[in-house]
């Protein structure tokens, strides 16, 4: 009895894909050698959101770009500072996926979210 093609392309696509120099892309995290940038989901909580600036600046050391007068201040809400300091966490770490994730409180975008003078790398 023979396989239907459908299923041998299904083994033989991966293999295909690797020998020509594909990329196998994946939801979360880097994708290939795309460009991505950490932020807060708008579906966290404002609590969640404050532990995660505390805990991220803990390591940062420095998140004077969230206060008055900082690069990333405005827009003035709690999204935004938290997005700001989940990125700078997520770079310092080397993009890793698991350094996105702030306890389900954030995700990886390949849109570069900066804008104005609050620059993510």
């Amino acid at each position: 009895m023979t396989k239907p093609i459908g299923s041998l392309l299904f083994i033989l696509f991966p293999l295909l894909l690797f020998n020509f120099g594909g990329n196998l892309r994946f939801v979360e995290g880097v994708v290939g050698q795309q460009k991505s940038w950490c932020i807060a989901k708008y579906t966290a909580t404002g609590n969640q959101l404050v532990d995660v600036i505390q805990f991220a600046c803990s390591y940062i050391g420095n998140c004077s770009m969230i206060k008055p007068g900082g690069a990333c201040f405005y827009p003035n809400n709690i999204i935004a500072h938290a997005s700001a300091v989940m990125n700078i966490y997520y770079k310092l770490f080397k993009k890793n996926p698991w350094n996105c994730d702030f306890n389900g409180a954030a995700l990886t975008v390949i849109t570069d979210p900066s804008y104005d003078k609050c620059i993510y790398e």
